[in-house]
């Protein structure tokens, strides 16, 4: 009789199991009681940002100190998108410049950041592929090619105008982190200057050209080109916590050589590769944060169980 309960015991435990997990495949039943909690809610507040600029970084700010949100008194865009249940970095939205594509009312912004590399990676003539050469060379009213600066290939003449993404997925982007650019030197007067780079002046940088269309702004009076250098990683490590032991500022290190393209026609267009990958690492590395930054910080405080490593986005989106 006991063995006969017993086994029976069994079947009908077994039925239960069996039961529950076709409940969670149908999705009757929640992926909590699954073991999968869902993400926790998360809350985007306005920040502050403040680059590194430590020698060897090839990416740095204009040297006017600190960017700072526009809903916060400043000129440009800091989102940094928070979990609320324990203060996490979830993403962050950072746009030095004029590309405002959250704030197309706001007044141009004055700050800008430099490239201080050969964005272009060409190191002899020029190639022939237009939206490529026009990083290195612009050309003037008279015809002639000219370098942009005494540095060839550098963008240091505070004409950058640069959004940065990090965990750029979750803001419906292909990349988990970038930096976006487009180049004019003079927004009071737009596309006049013979640096900027717009879809007119690549349409007439070499004589024949087939005219393709790319990826360009279209809240402004004329059309940059916006540029993509994917970094695909970045270190983020929280610095500094309030007094709930919640982290207020991250440090944002670039990881790898990245790459740079341009995309055909609109933000779905394919993209077309102007520097596969970068012979060198191209380093720099900024802070964000939700209160005002009068240096580059330092770690300072105690730091979360959690907090005490560096981790990269791939390592964060794997946990999620």
């Amino acid at each position: 009789m006991k063995g006969t309960k017993f086994f029976g015991l069994r079947i009908a435990l077994a039925a239960c199991i069996l039961a529950l997990l076709l409940a969670v495949e149908a999705g009757f039943v929640s992926t909590a009681l699954a073991g999968k909690p869902p993400n926790p809610p998360t809350s985007t507040k306005y920040g502050y940002v403040m680059f590194r600029d430590a020698t060897g970084d090839v990416i740095r700010s204009d040297g006017r100190g600190q960017y700072i949100d526009c809903q916060k008194g400043g000129e440009d865009v800091v989102w940094i998108n928070v979990r609320n249940n324990d203060g996490s970095l979830n993403w962050v939205e950072f746009y030095p410049g004029k590309m405002y594509y959250h704030h197309p009312s706001f007044p141009p912004s004055t700050r800008r950041i430099k490239f201080l590399f050969n964005v272009s990676a060409i190191s002899t003539g020029q190639t022939g592929n237009a939206v490529r050469d026009i990083l290195r060379w612009y050309k003037g009213e008279d015809g002639a090619y000219n370098e942009r600066s005494t540095n060839p290939g550098y963008l240091e003449d505070n004409s950058l105008h640069a959004p940065i993404f990090v965990n750029g997925t979750k803001l419906g982007f292909d990349s988990d982190g970038f930096v976006q650019f487009v180049v004019e030197p003079d927004v009071s007067s737009p596309g006049t200057d013979a640096k900027a780079i717009t879809q007119a002046k690549v349409d007439d940088y070499y004589s024949g050209d087939d005219n393709v269309t790319y990826w360009s702004t279209i809240n402004e009076p004329v059309r940059y080109i916006i540029y993509t250098l994917d970094y695909s990683g970045f270190t983020v490590t929280p610095v500094q916590w309030d007094r709930k032991k919640k982290p207020v500022t991250w440090t944002i290190e670039a990881t790898g050589n990245p790459v740079l393209y341009v995309k055909l026609t609109d933000f779905n267009g394919g993209k077309v590769f102007l520097v596969d990958s970068y012979t060198v690492n191209l380093p720099f590395a900024f802070a964000v944060s939700l209160n005002p930054l009068t240096t580059y910080p330092r770690v300072s405080g105690a730091p979360r169980k959690d907090s005490t490593l560096s981790t990269t986005w791939g390592e964060i989106k794997n946990t999620k």
